[in-house]
């Protein structure tokens, strides 16, 4: 790999890394909401229903 090529594809994966960590918390906070409905879903699930 030229030094130009390394750099710019160094910055990408930086790039990426700065998304990917985004994603992985963005992800985590979903599935945090995703558990939390799961345990009062049942309660809110009967109260629907009536």
């Amino acid at each position: 790999m030229s030094r130009k090529k390394w750099t710019k594809w160094s910055k990408f994966t930086l790039k990426q890394q700065k998304q990917n960590t985004k994603h992985v918390i963005f992800s985590i906070c979903i599935k945090f909401k995703n558990i939390t409905p799961k345990i009062k879903g049942p309660k809110i699930k009967a109260l629907y229903i009536q």
